[in-house]
């Protein structure tokens, strides 16, 4: 990352030029970007349900509808009707409608004086009053028709559409939206009421939300992020940064969601507001650094090169593969829209990353100086309040520290027992507020007609079979169970064209509405129907029968539950045995989907936590470093779920998010706070001092990344789809909950254990002499001599100081690890030098075992490296790397065995 970074101060031109080209070739494939909004989008993908799907289209037609409803105080009138029927007409006609059923087509199936008449309620409009109050209580009283095509009280009325939309065509809601919309236009004067709804206008309806959505959440977010980054760094510079980077990575997202096939839709829309929002951590981050090492005298090439290039590189690196992690999980889930959001997030944040890392610095090479102009400084009342609140938090760490692992034990407990009242919820209509013209449409169908919401019940059975009685009357009971349950507004089968015909040959006795007992009248009163009369209701072999299911529920979780009871009920050969019973529709695999909100929000959190603890511990060589690295991180997310639980939140698509970005970016600070933690920790060699010290650097950055998410992901409650608006709503306050484990559980955890890194102990410089001579190496690997060195006490030794005193109480031995020492002793008066040490010598070891006074002086020759070895050192040693601490007191026992001999032969010699 320094290379990258010095590269880029350097030679920021060619950096310019190769942004440019990039964003010319990226260009073409941004611009074709298409919003696609169709219902596969909120389904899993490829599963077998959804290949039955289509096969029951085929036999038994779509079930994806448009709707124009009608309600006039005189709609029974002739004038009303024949406008009505003009209407009627011209929507039947218009391309991409598959059937069209009305008041005009539907079978009014009435006897009198054994005559049957199967004609169409309105097939011919009649001109008396009478004739017409007559038809409007037909309607009323034939249960074909009440309720769906006319309201109990004969006001209303609607045109169905039966549609069949070509997948290829991905204009082909939007344009029979406007179709229709173009026909109503002509006809709205001539009626009280009249709206459409359905699939293509929700669907339509929803592709103009996003482009809304845009053009309000984008500006919003941008003005948050200025005034968050103006009010904390007071720079306006931090924001501007940002700001350009983001519009570079998004129009880079853009052209790379083309190249993967990632459509815009509601999920996908929200990448480019998120992108600007969470982007702007790093950037922010790289200007405060900026300012505070030039604030201390430093050059802007040195600020950027040491300040963001070495000391920042590698925890921005890291910080930024979490982030993509975070959110890239959540593509490993069934649901199409959420893997959408799973990719083009993931995308968005790696370019995003690589734009900060390389245009960031070239930002800085041309308004360095404007950026220090307009700096911050240390004596302000923000930083003074800053320091003070760290001060507090390192004395609460130390002298509350069972409090604040109580209260955080008993947050957590209190969240995990909360989450047992999260339900799901995938229902297209609960995206819309419920003060939206789509939701109130739904919700005026549903009180005088019957839901918009369709579903199909198929029994299978051999051919032939629902030809007969018996077959048909189990049918007829089913029909009747799916009615008491009470909760759908219309149940249609065939056994209810039967049944009206029975009712007729018998001059309309209500005790013969039902399916007669004899095989031989069924096949009589079926050749009063045309086929495309109960094309939906039966397949033309008569193996498989139909019954469809109108209804408004609009909560995945209670039709998910009534599915899965009905299901059983059906099965249980109450209703008849069947090869197959089949409960299928676009709204029942929406539905289904959610299911997979669940094992996708476990499997998501699940990779994503495994994969940041499993890199944390590679890299900090401590699989300790994984897990302290999570602590802080996944209480937010557990208060999060708690939150969801006891406000009834549902886990819908929006809100299934915020758990992986979560961990994604609150991990980012954590990181962060762990490598400066690591370094200062090397450097002081006292944890307080090293903890007091992170904080002091860490906490401004902290706190403006974390007030700029919050404020960012709150510019999302403004959405027009409520789970967005959850989404940022929730994302907001995890991200101030995020905060506060990040003041007070990460220092907590981290000064439990001693954290090293892989690039520190690649980068450490070792003598082959230190590893072939020193006797309490042998037997180490060159790793394990790397990480015994980086986790003990390193100290640093200037020429000429004295390290011992002899005649002084020690209890540390010191591995000599670069440079040279001199022992010498005061012999009658005078100071003669005994030894010379180098590299893989030991002295003191006599102290860590006894406490016997100094017997030496020692004496740094040269700058120097030294290891500081005392039993708290070593029991610390023994709990995290028991292997070579074991190593280590075997080699100390040859150490001490070897002093004594050497003692022994001079005592000898003086004999």
């Amino acid at each position: 990352m320094e290379k990258l970074v010095r590269f880029s101060y350097d030679k920021p031109w060619i950096i310019i030029l190769i942004t440019a080209l990039l964003t010319i070739a990226l260009a073409v494939p941004a611009l074709q970007l298409k919003i696609d909004v169709s219902s596969d989008r909120f389904m899993a993908r490829d599963t077998p349900e959804k290949k039955r799907y289509e096969e029951t289209k085929k036999v038994f037609g779509s079930d994806v509808l448009s709707f124009v409803y009608i309600r006039d105080t005189e709609l029974f009138t002739e004038k009303k009707l024949n406008r009505l029927r003009l209407m009627f007409d011209r929507l039947a006609n218009l391309k991409g409608v598959e059937k069209a059923e009305s008041l005009f087509t539907i079978n009014n199936i009435k006897g009198q004086e054994g005559i049957i008449d199967t004609a169409p309620l309105l097939d011919i409009i009649p001109g008396a009053p009478d004739e017409l109050l007559s038809k409007q209580k037909d309607a009323i009283e034939n249960p074909v028709i009440h309720r769906n095509f006319i309201s109990p009280d004969g006001k209303s009325t609607v045109i169905s559409l039966y549609l069949s939309r070509d997948k290829k065509d991905d204009k082909f809601d939007s344009r029979i939206k406007k179709g229709i919309e173009d026909v109503i236009a002509s006809y709205r004067g001539d009626f009280q009421e009249i709206f459409q709804t359905g699939a293509p206008y929700v669907n339509t309806s929803m592709s103009e939300y996003i482009v809304d959505d845009q053009l309000v959440l984008v500006p919003i977010g941008v003005i948050a992020l200025l005034l968050t980054i103006m009010l904390t760094l007071g720079n306006y510079h931090g924001a501007m940064v940002p700001l350009v980077n983001a519009a570079i990575s998004i129009f880079w997202t853009f052209g790379f969601m083309k190249l993967f096939g990632v459509p815009i839709n509601p999920l996908t829309a929200i990448v480019p507001a998120i992108m600007i929002v969470i982007g702007a951590t790093e950037d922010t981050h790289m200007v405060a650094e900026f300012l505070d090492a030039t604030s201390k005298g430093e050059s802007p090439r040195d600020a950027v090169l040491v300040g963001i290039g070495r000391k920042f590189g590698i925890a921005f690196f890291l910080t930024a593969l979490t982030t993509v992690i975070g959110f890239g999980s959540i593509a490993f889930t069934d649901v199409v829209i959420l893997q959408d959001f799973g990719i083009a997030s993931g995308i968005g944040f790696f370019l995003n990353f690589f734009v900060t890392i390389t245009m960031t610095p070239v930002y800085l090479r041309f308004f360095g100086k404007s950026i220090m102009a307009r700096g911050f400084h240390e004596d302000t009342k923000g930083n003074k309040l800053l320091n003070a609140i760290v001060h507090k938090v390192v004395y609460w760490g130390i002298h509350y520290r069972k409090r604040i692992i109580i209260a955080s034990s008993s947050l957590l407990l209190i969240s995990l027992a909360a989450t047992a009242f999260i339900y799901v919820n995938n229902d297209v209509i609960s995206y819309f507020r419920k003060s939206s013209p789509i939701v109130k449409a739904a919700d005026k169908m549903h009180e005088n007609l019957s839901g918009q919401n369709i579903f199909y019940i198929v029994f299978e059975k051999d051919t032939g079979d629902f030809k007969t009685a018996a077959g048909l009357k189990k049918i007829e009971e089913a029909e009747a169970y799916l009615r008491n349950l009470k909760v759908f507004d219309a149940v249609l089968g065939l056994p209810d064209y039967i049944a009206l015909v029975n009712k007729g040959m018998q001059n309309g006795n209500p005790a013969f509405h039902k399916v007669p007992d004899s095989d031989n009248l069924i096949s009589q009163y079926l050749l009063f129907f045309q086929r495309n009369d109960i094309e939906r209701f039966v397949s033309g072999d008569f193996s498989k029968v139909n019954i469809m299911v109108r209804h408004n529920i609009n909560s995945s979780t209670e039709l998910n539950n009534l599915v899965a009871k009905i299901k059983k009920d059906l099965n249980s050969s109450r209703y008849g045995k069947y090869s197959n019973v089949l409960i299928i529709g676009e709204g029942i695999l929406i539905s289904d989907a959610a299911e997979n909100f669940i094992s996708g929000q476990i499997t998501s959190l699940a990779t994503t936590a495994v994969m940041i603890a499993a890199i944390m511990a590679f890299l900090f060589m401590s699989w300790k470093a994984g897990f302290i690295v999570l602590i802080p991180n996944l209480l937010p997310v557990a208060i999060f779920f708690g939150l969801m639980g006891i406000a009834g939140i549902p886990l819908n698509a929006g809100t299934v998010m915020v758990a992986a970005v979560t961990i994604g970016i609150a991990v980012d600070d954590t990181t962060v706070f762990m490598v400066l933690y690591n370094q200062n920790l090397k450097k002081y060699g006292d944890e307080k001092k090293a903890l007091e010290d992170t904080l002091l650097a860490e906490i401004k950055p902290i706190f403006i990344s974390s007030v700029s998410l919050a404020a960012g992901f709150g510019t999302l409650i403004f959405s027009k789809f409520v789970p967005i608006a959850q989404f940022g709503a929730l994302s907001a306050f995890v991200m101030i909950v995020a905060f506060g484990t990040e003041l007070f559980i990460t220092p907590l955890t981290l000064s439990s254990v001693r954290l090293i890194t892989l690039w520190d102990a690649i980068g450490l410089a070792l003598r082959d002499r230190l590893i072939k001579q020193s006797i309490l190496l042998q037997g180490l690997s060159k790793f394990q001599i790397r990480r015994l060195i980086l986790m003990s006490h390193m100290r640093d030794a200037r020429a000429g100081e004295q390290i011992i005193c002899e005649g002084d109480a020690g209890d540390k031995m010191y591995l000599v690890v670069d440079g040279e020492m001199s022992v010498s002793k005061a012999v009658n008066g005078e100071r003669k030098a005994i030894a010379k040490l180098e590299p893989g010598n030991v002295f003191g070891e006599i102290a860590l075992v006894s406490s016997q006074p100094r017997t030496a002086d020692v004496f740094a020759v040269t700058d120097a490296k030294l290891l500081s070895l005392d039993w708290k050192t070593l029991e610390r040693l023994r709990r995290l790397s028991p292997f070579i601490t074991s190593k280590l007191f075997l080699n100390i026992s040859k150490i001490l065995g070897n002093r004594l001999i050497e003692t022994t032969d001079k005592m000898v010699c003086r004999l």
